[in-house]
């Protein structure tokens, strides 16, 4: 049985199934493994703020181009 594409939450919101880690990545590899997964269509990016690597993300995601909306 193939994966499904997301699992809807309780509060409606489609969550995609498949996305990318985060936890103990940092510097550069992080914000070009951010742009990388959302050039290949992965719009799930884990994060917590314990990881303090938020401004990575948010590095790779402006540097990707994809509107937030995604």
């Amino acid at each position: 049985m193939p994966l499904p594409a997301s699992i809807q939450l309780r509060n409606g919101v489609a969550l995609p199934t498949v996305g990318l880690g985060t936890f103990k990545a940092s510097g550069q590899e992080l914000v070009t493994a951010v742009q990388a997964a959302l050039a290949v269509g992965i719009r799930h990016i884990d994060t917590a703020e314990i990881y303090k690597n938020q401004e990575q993300i948010m590095q790779g995601i402006r540097a990707a181009g994809v509107p937030r909306s995604e």
